[in-house]
């Protein structure tokens, strides 16, 4: 799939122990948007603290994502990853 396409996005690959099948497109230079899915507000800044740093690492363009799909959005690369 890698050379098929110029990029990829991925839904809770943290969660899902998942992440290792799209890291080939970033090696490739490829990005990779993944988003994680948390309840509001505490719960979503808890699991920011958590996965960022992690998709950070990874060079993944992360965001966590609030179960309902509001236009609340936390952008880990924006944040520092913390």
């Amino acid at each position: 799939m890698v050379d098929a396409f110029d990029f990829t996005v991925n839904e809770q690959c943290f969660q899902y122990r998942e992440c290792e099948a799209v890291e080939r497109f970033i090696k490739q230079g490829k990005p990779v948007f993944q988003i994680e899915y948390a309840k509001a507000g505490k719960k979503a800044k808890a699991k920011a603290r958590k996965i960022c740093p992690q998709g950070n690492q990874l060079d993944f363009q992360t965001q966590i994502k609030q179960l309902n799909l509001g236009a609340a959005v936390i952008d880990c690369q924006n944040r520092g990853g913390a």
